[in-house]
């Protein structure tokens, strides 16, 4: 059992290596081949969606929580190609 959740932490770090580095090669590459920094940007804050009040302390203490996930072509190519990686090996 320690083996299977050994994979799936193995896993995960392999497939956000292959986020990260997907990412950072299509902001690299993005003036020359423009199609790669296209996608889509997911984003939420919980302030918008009414829990503002229950995060305030008065004047002086303010919590904003929130989250933003952009999605590329070339993150998605380092996700695909990161998976792979990890099947192989």
């Amino acid at each position: 059992m320690a083996k299977r959740e050994k994979n799936w932490v193995a896993m995960i770090i392999i497939l956000l290596l292959g986020i990260i580095l997907g990412t950072l090669i299509g902001e690299l590459l993005s003036s020359s081949v423009p199609f790669l920094a296209e996608g889509v940007t997911l984003k939420a804050n919980l302030n918008q969606l009414g829990f503002a009040k229950a995060l305030q302390l008065g004047d002086v203490f303010s919590l904003a929580v929130g989250f933003k996930l952009k999605l590329t072509v070339a993150t998605l190519i380092g996700l695909i190609i990161s998976y792979f990686v990890y099947r192989k090996f």
